[in-house]
């Protein structure tokens, strides 16, 4: 699997590799943005959606061998405006376990060298409280954002 943030694909621009379906969320207001997803075509899933005001995001589930599912999740949150924990919700909520991997702009002396904005405080925050386990992933080398993964399973899971 292979996950993409800022493609900055236009809804002409092809993206395609052998033996792998494309999902992807072309930013169709201007340039820059957007988001997409290439999976083995032999893996089991579906395409779905998480609804976001502030998040552009290519969602699919994956069915597990054993019939569970596991949401997984290409985000990119644009440096402007401040994180919802209603939107992250929304992330994490959507199924049993997500996977969240994306460019959330997000800044936090737990992941980027001692510097934090606003967002990067909600984010922990919400990872504290909510006991998701954060995994940094490595951080641009322009520092524009934290590449970052998620995941939260459903409380009895």
């Amino acid at each position: 699997m292979s996950l993409h943030q800022e493609t900055h694909l236009n809804p002409g621009d092809k993206l395609k590799l052998v033996n792998y379906i494309t999902y992807r969320t072309d930013r169709l207001t201007h340039h820059s943005g957007g988001t997409s997803l290439l999976i083995r075509n032999s893996v089991d899933h579906y395409p779905t959606s998480i609804a976001s005001d502030s998040f552009e995001n290519t969602t699919i589930a994956i069915i597990l061998p054993n019939s569970q599912q596991i949401t997984v999740s290409s985000i990119y949150r644009p440096p402007h405006g401040i994180i919802s924990t209603d939107e992250l919700n929304r992330i994490f909520d959507s199924n049993t376990k997500c996977i969240a991997i994306g460019d959330f702009n997000a800044k936090h002396s737990a992941w980027s060298l001692g510097r934090c904005n606003q967002n990067g405080n909600i984010i922990n925050d919400y990872r504290v409280y909510s006991r998701t386990t954060v995994w940094v992933g490595s951080v641009s080398p322009f520092d524009r954002g934290t590449l970052m993964a998620f995941t939260r399973p459903k409380e009895g899971v």
